[in-house]
């Protein structure tokens, strides 16, 4: 029978190992062949994101856009020619920059191979290009449907390039910043210019077909002047309110639209074009201004963002906004304001980004910079409830405590979901218990840093340590007990030169992965037990150890990269059921993975019951009643209450605490103030502890870390 409450392991997968992440969703479901309160396995559908799409431009019905998806056939440039609704191959180049769109045309700035050239596309034949008129040193300035301007102020059409020649500005009003946009039909181009010394912005018109500038255009000072169609727009914040004034090309007098009255001065009011048609950003509002007409934008419930979605001029402005969720919508804006989703957007499933797992609490999290760990219930084998911390990703655990990464880019200890200590990030890779290990160093959960020759592995006070002269024979290693008394004699791991995985270590088995000499596969997972001599091999990858089980990764023909569960008394292998990388954590005799579809909690059946091992006990103070000695201690799975037993020098009782009863293992709330049980002082000077509890699961009584005596220590009185 299995147990779903078993020792917690002391470690979780790196993060650096690990696949994107997002929180769950769903309903769990059990085995149907597993009696009803102990299900053997939980899963749940893991959450989704839409695939959002990249709307390069539109014209008419003509809508250019990149789409990724999991289908190569309806995956990267596609052309739509009725509005979005039916899609065909579009342009061949994998390098696409910026775009335009107008006039029934298309085009992009782009190449192959890190060369850019201005394109033109024909939207009735997407798959054929033509290069404009474009030398390699060039860079592009602005870009049109049919014309491109360089940096060095070279204006290109299809077969031809000119220099261009810009008149004058208005002296004595400082530098000018300058900015550029061509008309739909590439008919004209329009330089805006922006003075340093205030005063009123201009527009200097260029003809394409000539290469002629007309006088420059003095035009209100605004930060948002938009080419759309054949008109230039500006948008006029003021004490006022909002107007769009339209500057006709390759005309001289502007006119302009009131959008929105009352002081608008300082605000952060934009302006897109969809051809004629304006949409303006106030505050939370959008306004659609047309043919002189200002109509209020129904933006969906709950719109967080918006922005014009492709330049161009289609036959309605098309919008993307971004909920409260952060999902984005493709929207097209009628007359009357009214909004309609016009592209449905696929969807793919986010597995974990990290995992880690306890006796009671299964952590993930997405990977976001400033996301939030989410926290599982999985104490009663089952993925149950879920809530939220602040956190970015969870790096391991172990009982009752967790490390985790915050969004502040610092590592901290946490324990029953109270946070702790700041740890050295060289600490910051797995934890066992109140220890940590990292790429070199071992230490504690408060941040102290603890004396190891060549940490590889770590499991409670126990350290795997490389002793190797050298690795040309292979890797000796040696287990030493950090809190003292137990030192392993020297064993040789593998014979081979270099380790495919990290070391690993439960109880008394330690293992790793080295490349194979079979011609089937590549990569064996080699255990040794550093108390028998015991040695086990298997194909596949070693990726972590629980309670008499391996979990690795099985050889396959198709790539599908299986995890399987390895048996280690049994031999047996249980395929888990993954396909892909998948992110893991394991407990004892539990694993949570995911299958790309579904997030998956099993417990093991068959694997060892060895009863809980103390994994450290981390003290403070001097039993004195100013200063009362109290003891965290941690075990490898959930205990019954018990009692932690105090005797003298001579082995006298002078003390007996009651410990209380724990989920997790981590036993807490354990003080001695250093008086007997009539309430006297005890003299100062060096006593002893004893630990006597026994698992929740009726495995038996608790051991030490070696698993080979009852759990003790040494307390200083004074």
């Amino acid at each position: 029978m299995s147990r779903p409450r078993r020792a917690p392991v002391h470690r979780a997968v790196p993060t650096a190992l690990l696949c994107a992440v997002a929180a769950l969703c769903g309903c769990v479901t059990a085995d149907a062949d597993v009696p009803a309160g102990e299900p053997r396995v939980s899963r749940e559908p893991l959450p989704t994101v839409p695939v959002d799409v990249r709307v390069l431009g539109a014209t008419g019905d003509v809508v250019w856009a990149l789409f990724d998806s999991a289908d190569p056939a309806a995956s990267g440039h596609r052309v739509s020619r009725d509005g979005g609704r039916t899609w065909a191959q579009g342009p061949v180049y994998p390098e696409v920059g910026t775009s335009a769109a107008g006039n029934g045309r298309l085009s992009f700035y782009g190449g192959d191979d890190g060369e850019a050239w201005p394109m033109a596309v024909d939207p009735s034949e997407p798959a054929r290009t033509s290069v404009m008129a474009w030398d390699e040193e060039w860079r592009l300035a602005a870009l049109g449907p049919a014309a491109a301007l360089s940096t060095g102020r070279r204006l290109v059409t299809a077969g031809r390039s000119r220099k261009l020649v810009f008149p004058a500005l208005p002296k004595g009003r400082g530098s000018w910043r300058h900015t550029y946009g061509f008309s739909a039909d590439s008919a004209f181009l329009v330089r805006v210019s922006r003075p340093a010394r205030g005063g009123r912005d201009y527009a200097t018109i260029i003809d394409t077909a000539t290469g002629k500038a007309r006088t420059p255009v003095a035009i209100p000072r605004s930060k948002a002047h938009v080419v759309g169609g054949s008109t230039l727009y500006t948008l006029v914040s003021d004490a006022s309110g909002l107007r769009v004034c339209r500057l006709p090309l390759p005309g001289s007098a502007q006119a302009c639209d009131q959008v929105a009255t009352g002081d608008h001065r300082g605000t952060t009011a934009r302006l897109y074009q969809a051809g004629a048609a304006s949409l303006v950003a106030d505050g939370e509002s959008a306004l659609l201004l047309e043919n002189g007409t200002v109509t209020p934008v129904a933006l969906p419930t709950g719109t967080a963002s918006w922005r014009i979605d492709a330049p161009g001029d289609p036959t309605r402005p098309l919008i993307r906004t971004v909920d409260a969720a952060g999902e984005p919508h493709h929207l097209r804006v009628a007359a009357d304001g009214v909004t309609t989703e016009w592209l449905t957007l696929s969807r793919r499933f986010v597995p974990p980004f990290s995992l880690a797992l306890t006796p009671t609490t299964l952590l993930g999290s997405d990977g976001r910079s400033g996301g939030r760990v989410w926290l599982r219930d999985v104490s009663a084998g089952t993925l149950g409830a879920r809530s939220d911390l602040a956190v970015a990703a969870p790096v391991a655990a172990s009982g009752s405590r967790w490390l985790v990464l915050g969004n502040d880019g610092r590592f901290r200890a946490y324990d029953d979901g109270r946070p702790g200590a700041v740890v050295p990030q060289a600490l910051a890779r797995e934890a066992s218990g109140p220890y940590l290990i990292g790429m070199a160093k071992v230490g504690l959960v408060t941040g102290k840093v603890l004396a190891a020759s060549r940490p590889k592995a770590l499991f409670g006070s126990l350290v795997v340590e490389d002793v190797s002269t050298t690795h040309t024979a292979g890797y000796t290693m040696r287990v030493r007990d950090l809190a003292g008394g137990y030192r392993s004699p020297a064993f040789l791991l593998t014979d081979r030169s270099s380790l495919y995985t990290w070391v690993r270590i439960w109880g008394d088995w330690v293992g790793t992965s080295v490349f194979s000499d079979a011609p089937d596969h590549d990569v064996d997972t080699v255990l040794h037990n550093y108390r028998t001599g015991a040695s086990l091999t298997h194909p596949g990858v070693l990726w972590g150890l629980g309670d008499g089980w391996a979990l690795i990764q099985t050889p396959s023909e198709d790539f599908s990269f299986p995890l399987a569960a390895w048996n280690l008394t049994t031999g047996a292998v249980e395929p888990l059921g993954n396909q892909g990388f998948s992110t893991f954590a394991v407990d004892g005799d539990r694993v949570a993975y995911h299958t790309g579809t579904d997030l998956v909690l099993r417990t093991l059946e068959g694997v060892a019951a060895g009863p809980p091992r103390l994994l450290g006990a981390l003290a403070a103070g001097k039993a004195t009643r100013r200063s009362p000695w109290t003891v965290q201690l941690d075990l490898t799975e959930p205990v019954l209450p018990g009692t932690l037993v105090i005797t003298d020098p001579d082995g006298a009782v002078v003390r007996t605490l009651a410990t209380a009863g724990t989920p997790t293992g981590g036993i807490r709330g354990v003080a001695w103030d250093g008086r007997d049980e009539s309430g006297g002082t005890v003299a100062a000077g060096p006593y002893r502890w004893e630990l006597r509890v026994d698992a929740a699961d009726g495995s038996g009584a608790a051991t030490d870390v070696t698993g080979t005596a009852t759990p003790r220590g040494t307390i200083t009185v004074g």
